[in-house]
């Protein structure tokens, strides 16, 4: 093959330095593959558009400030985005130039089809919400504007396109069949588009059903009437022509009159200073061309940390490249000296040096593919399913052109000093240079050692950041949980979406719950309404016998309802009082217990066994509750959180709930005990899936995946960064030893003992590490602040942490300028003097 002469005149040098060459191609490989790998999540989670036409175009409306009445927000977003089914007719109805205004919101739902059913995700949608997404169906029709207007209206469904490939065989006949969805028969009039899910992609919905249908499908407080329960997300999609300001402006003051003439009245028992905050209540407009998730809310911040680390370790990777490069043209400016003294140009020169820098950025690029998958699959692997299913485990080629762009902008940035350095040669001083095999200009050597203090700087800056998020992840694993969570087996089961009624839900959730107790090597067996650890929240506003409150009190509680072996299974201390027992049921005097913060907030001393309360407030509350004992405060939904203050109802004096949480523990194998339990709830409904079946201990590890992914990451990469820098210095004073021969050949024959040539080379590196790590502790200060949100139970400036990372370090040199100094001290005077 015939390979022009420039090119191969180019790749001479780079294959006369394979080991140099490759070093090179490897290091970049690292840099680019992790950042390539990186910002392949990032770009997934916050960055890639909904599979829509013009994306850009969708806002969510948000309304900030108070209000009252039911308020459920779920994982799309939190409450101040949801609204009533009302407001979302009145603001519809208001003449703007919009493109449509939808509403929706997801729930769980058991879905019957040839005598099987599954657990699948559903979405409620109003008529007019597939109009404003902008799609059309893949198979029969979608939901029409104006059509099902009705509460009850509207017994179809739309299915998910990978719902009907996945779970119907992409049967183009199941058009018109039916579908069993929550006990309800349901017509499926059509598929939805290929890959589009809903505006949630981390909860995708499986099948969409009009909003009409609620109140027969969620068995749950959402209703179409009310005007003060606040529940559906609202999109908006806006005309290309009209910026999201000029909606608000003009919406905004409609919205407050609505407030005012419509919902105002409904308030009940506030002060003027609430009324006055809820109808100065305004909307915003919020972008959602990317999608709706709190994961995305969540994960922003730490995905930007992660990719700000990863670019540091690119930036350690390209000083080490830069070192090298700059060794390499030191070493051949004789030969561009030459070249340019027989008439090679400055642009012949610069062509052959880019050339060479442009073969290495493409054999990087190619080398970063296997590390980014490598990194991906860390990620996936640290991540839970729940948050992961969405995410792809492959590489997007916008990511990919993004890593191959990055590449070649490292190494450019990386040859540009040694660009410099060839294209500055002058051929007479060049030469007279290479003859006494100098180390090529003060310039050059200045740089070389500033380039490896920025490398020692980063590395200290990456391990102080490990450093935090590993003590901020062993301060969350030493959390007190109030609780004992080992050897405890969770799951759920949600009866009303099979179209039980509330009485016979509640007799399946007593008979299961003793059945589960029987079970051989089962200590003991409860329920719940609200699922621990897993930031779920259920509340009331409520009023407690002998606290003053006036309208503006913080009057709201947690509230679960649990079995009579609630705390018994959990491990969580009875204090004072008694627990519930079998004989808490209907008919009986209500009973509550409540923790330990509920009585500090409601300001109950001691005196709190006896005392009455009520789920309600207002004057003229029948305070028809008993508090019948004090607990022990435990985590409720997060680990991170203190306890809340929170009350306890017994699950046999409460109706209507849907579903339930299980809990089971066993001092035997907790893997084998979730074996069993399918079968046991298959003995009383096999149509009943089971649903969440892990262990408590998984669900609390995915409370702490934040702490847990950056911990994880940040170390691994600080201590990539941190051989980088040894090679780095490692390559530096190698190359110093190598071209000062000559000098240590004269210092050792006027009488330099060996050990006095160790420590000068030492010392020179001692001085590029002490530089670094003052440079170092000055950037991850700045860093350790930008991350203080993502510490628990951590400062962002720990003096113990930055000097553990610098004594590291230290080692780290010491053992990376010991092999050159050795070598330095060996240098025999006359094989020096030989060169002069």
């Amino acid at each position: 093959m015939n390979v022009p002469p420039l090119i191969r005149d180019a790749l001479r040098p780079l294959l006369r330095r394979k080991v140099v060459s490759g070093l090179i191609v490897v290091m970049l490989a690292l840099g680019v593959g992790v950042n390539t790998g990186i910002f392949s999540i990032f770009h997934q989670v916050l960055l890639e558009k909904l599979p829509i036409a013009q994306a850009e175009q969708l806002h969510a409306l948000a309304s900030p400030g108070p209000r009252q009445g039911a308020n459920s927000a779920d994982g799309t977003g939190d409450d101040l985005f949801v609204f009533s089914y009302s407001m979302w007719q009145d603001l519809k109805a208001i003449d703007a130039p919009h493109q449509g205004l939808a509403g929706f919101r997801n729930f769980g739902a058991n879905v019957g089809f040839d005598g099987q059913t599954t657990s699948v995700s559903g979405s409620f949608v109003t008529p007019n919400y597939f109009e404003v997404m902008d799609l059309a169906p893949a198979l029969g029709r979608l939901f029409r504007p104006g059509e099902y207007t009705e509460a009850g209206e509207g017994a179809t469904v739309v299915l998910a396109y990978d719902h009907w490939r996945r779970e119907f065989g992409a049967d183009p006949d199941v058009v018109g069949r039916t579908l069993i969805v929550n006990g309800r028969a349901m017509e499926i009039i059509g598929v939805a588009p290929r890959e589009f899910v809903g505006v949630n992609r981390f909860d995708p919905t499986d099948i969409f059903v009009p909003i009409t249908m609620v109140s027969e499908l969620a068995n749950m407080s959402w209703r179409i009437e009310p005007r003060d329960n606040y529940w559906i997300y609202l999109i908006m999609r806006l005309s290309p022509e009209v910026a999201p300001e000029q909606i608000a402006a003009i919406l905004e003051p409609r919205y407050r009159t609505i407030l005012r003439e419509r919902d105002a009245p409904l308030l009940n028992e506030v002060s003027d200073s609430w009324r006055a905050r809820f109808l100065a209540r305004g909307l915003e407009l919020h972008p959602i061309g990317v999608g709706m998730s709190n994961v995305g809310d969540v994960g922003r911040t730490p995905l930007t940390l992660l990719l700000t680390v990863t670019g540091l370790v690119l930036l350690v990777a390209c000083v080490n490249i830069a070192n090298l490069l700059l060794a390499m043209a030191i070493s051949d400016r004789g030969e561009t000296a030459v070249r340019m003294a027989l008439g090679a140009g400055r642009r012949k020169i610069m062509l052959r040096q880019l050339l060479q820098l442009g073969f290495l950025a493409l054999l990087g690029a190619l080398a970063c593919v296997p590390v980014a998958m490598a990194t991906l699959h860390v990620v996936l692997s640290l991540i839970p399913d729940s948050v992961s299913s969405p995410l792809s485990a492959s590489l997007d080629w916008r990511v990919l052109a993004t890593g191959i762009g990055v590449s070649l902008g490292a190494m450019l940035l990386a040859g540009a000093a040694p660009l410099l350095q060839a294209l500055g040669s002058r051929p007479v001083a060049a030469i007279r240079e290479q003859a006494g095999r100098s180390g090529g200009s003060r310039f050059s050597s200045r740089l070389r050692s500033t380039l490896v203090t920025g490398q020692i700087a980063l590395a200290l800056t990456l391990l102080v950041i490990s450093g935090l998020f590993i003590q901020s992840l062993f301060n969350v694993a030493r959390v007190d949980l109030g609780m004992n969570i080992d050897q405890v087996v969770t799951f759920s089961i949600s009866p009303a979406r099979n179209g039980y009624p509330a009485e016979r839900s509640a007799m399946l959730f007593a008979e299961l719950e003793q059945r589960l107790d029987e079970l051989p090597g089962v200590e003991s067996a409860t329920i719940s309404s609200v699922p621990l650890l897993t930031y779920n929240n259920w509340g009331n506003n409520v009023s407690v016998e002998g606290f003053e409150a006036s309208s503006d009190t913080d009057t709201r509680s947690n509230l679960n309802v649990v079995g009579p072996r609630f705390f018994q299974t959990l491990s969580i201390p009875l204090m004072a009082g008694r627990s519930f027992t079998e004989q808490d049921t209907e008919g009986r005097s209500k009973v509550a217990i409540v923790n330990r913060a509920f009585a500090e907030k409601f300001d109950m001393g001691d005196a709190v066994i006896g005392k009455r309360m009520a789920r309600a407030t207002g004057s003229g509350v029948e305070l028809d509750i008993e508090i019948v004992g004090l607990v022990a405060d435990a985590r409720y939904s997060t680990i991170k959180d203190d306890p809340p203050p929170q009350f306890f109802v017994p699950s046999g004096q409460t109706r209507g709930l849907g579903g339930a949480v299980f809990y089971a523990r066993t001092p035997g194998d907790p893997e084998a005990l979730m074996r069993a339990i399918p079968p046991l709830v298959a003995e009383f409904d096999p149509n009943l899936p089971v649903e969440n079946l892990t262990t408590l201990k998984r669900v609390s590890r995915e409370t702490i995946i934040i702490e847990r992914l950056m911990g994880t990451l940040a170390t691994l990469f600080a201590a990539l960064a941190t051989l980088l820098a040894a090679a780095g210095l490692f390559g530096v004073l190698n190359f110093s030893m190598a071209q000062r021969s000559n000098e240590l050949g004269l210092r050792a024959a006027l009488g330099a003992s060996p050990t006095a040539l160790k420590r000068m080379m030492l010392r020179h590196a001692l001085v590029l590490a002490v530089t670094g790590i003052v440079v170092g502790t000055a950037l991850a200060l700045l860093l350790g602040r930008v991350s203080a949100g993502l510490l628990y139970g951590i400062s962002p400036f720990e003096p113990l942490i930055s000097v553990s990372a610098a004594v590291i370090l230290l080692a780290v040199v010491l053992v990376a300028g010991w092999l050159p100094a050795r070598k330095a001290a060996s240098v025999q005077p006359v094989q020096a003097l030989r060169y002069e």
